[in-house]
C-alpha cells in the first residue's frame, strides 16, 4: 500500500520538466510560474518534498538490499517515518 501511494504521488506530483522536484500539492498556485502546462508543472517544486521522496527511494532501496541494509535505514534518524 505504501509503494502504490508513493508511486502516484510520485506520478501526480512531480516536476516534468529540466527541473524536476516534486510540488506541495496539486494546482499549488503559491509563486507560480506555469499557469498553462498544469500536467506537466502541478506546482513548483518545494526541497522538503523532493527529499521526503529521496529518503523513501533510499529506505526501499535499502530495504530491498536485505535486512541488514533495512535496519541500517531505520537506524539513521531520519526523523519523518523513514
Amino acid at each position: 500500500m505504501m509503494e502504490s501511494e508513493m508511486r502516484g504521488l510520485r506520478e501526480r506530483l512531480w516536476i516534468k520538466t529540466d527541473i524536476g522536484g516534486c510540488a506541495r500539492y496539486e494546482r499549488d498556485y503559491f509563486h507560480q510560474v506555469e499557469r498553462e502546462r498544469i500536467e506537466q508543472v502541478p506546482g513548483n517544486p518545494w526541497v522538503i518534498c523532493t527529499l521526503w521522496h529521496a529518503q523513501h527511494a533510499i529506505a526501499r532501496a535499502m530495504t530491498i538490499g536485505g535486512a541488514a541494509g533495512g535496519a541500517a535505514v531505520h537506524g539513521m534518524g531520519g526523523g519523518a517515518g523513514v
